[in-house]
């Protein structure tokens, strides 16, 4: 069991005496059953309340079925629920980030939603693993917003409901050790999503994606991973189709023991490779991926 208090406060020049605030309260609580020794229920509900919404309940059951040592049958239902930010709600703010300008919306309603899925896990075989989930989501006053105009490279949006969608889906994956150095792991997203109103698809949610890592590790720490993404068409706010396009990555690292209790990992690499300018494939892309450039990290585990 838990609890949340956040409070928002939001400085722009255009709000009534240059700020706006609000608070969220939240209570939630969680408990696992075994309802038999191969079945978990997972039972949980949270009580938000918000200073500008009012007060609403989400509650939430998860079922884990262990049919066999080798695969893992879940599912469940969750409602959920999200109060537009007081950049979305705020009637007089305007804001300019990067190309784009966004102005609140005094009429955005909170957004709910109700959730099913079902999926699985299967150990292939030592060292290979299959998932797959499959999900249907109805949304209520979806959180959006809508292109007003386009001036030259400058587009004006204005914060907006979707008075009810639909989003449902598949996300599946592989993981596969090769070898003691070699794995490979893959990860794979088809969406298909409506505006139930209006009948057409929901801007800027791709109808598919795949992410895709192939990984060496050996016995002294040191590692290298080729990475893939690629996203599939959309559609773009203005309504436009937008292409498919990929973006890849690569990096080496070393890990390294300071002592029985600390570890270093260090790593370096370029990431899109390709230099993929989405400007160029199409104006109405709304974002652009960063140019190709390279990377350093460290990371300490203790």
């Amino acid at each position: 069991m838990g609890g949340e208090w956040r409070d928002e406060t939001l400085v722009n020049a255009g709000l009534k005496n240059g700020s706006d605030s609000a608070t969220h309260k939240a209570l939630f609580v969680q408990d696992e059953l075994a309802l038999s020794q191969s079945l978990m229920l997972t039972a949980g509900l949270r009580a938000d309340h918000h200073q500008l919404f009012g007060s609403e309940l989400s509650p939430r059951a998860y079922l884990v079925w262990e049919a066999s040592p080798a695969l893992v049958v879940k599912g469940g239902f969750g409602h959920a629920f999200k109060a537009p930010t007081l950049k979305q709600i705020s009637p007089n703010y305007v804001g300019a980030e990067g190309p784009h300008t966004f102005m609140g919306n005094a009429n955005v309603q909170p957004e709910s939603s109700n959730s099913f899925e079902v999926g699985a896990d299967w150990q292939v075989a030592p060292g290979w693993t299959l998932r797959a989930t499959a999900f249907n989501t109805e949304v209520k006053d979806l959180i959006t917003y809508r292109l007003l105009s386009t001036v030259g490279t400058r587009r004006t949006y204005l914060y907006d409901n979707v008075d009810a969608a639909r989003i449902r889906g598949l996300e599946a994956g592989m993981a596969w050790d090769i070898s003691r150095s070699w794995s490979w792991s893959n990860d794979l997203t088809l969406l298909n999503t409506r505006d139930k109103t209006t009948g057409k698809k929901l801007a800027d949610r791709p109808s598919s994606s795949l992410t895709s890592r192939l990984e060496w590790k050996d016995a002294s720490g040191w590692s290298a991973r080729l990475g893939g993404e690629f996203v599939g068409s959309q559609t773009a706010t203005d309504g436009k189709p937008l292409p498919s396009y990929a973006l890849w990555s690569a990096s080496v690292g070393k890990q390294m023991a300071l002592d029985g209790q600390r570890k270093l990992v260090l790593r370096a690499g370029l990431e899109n490779i390709g230099n993929v300018n989405l400007a160029e494939k199409s104006a109405s892309f709304g974002y652009a991926e960063r140019a190709r450039r390279l990377f350093v990290s460290a990371r300490m585990d203790f």
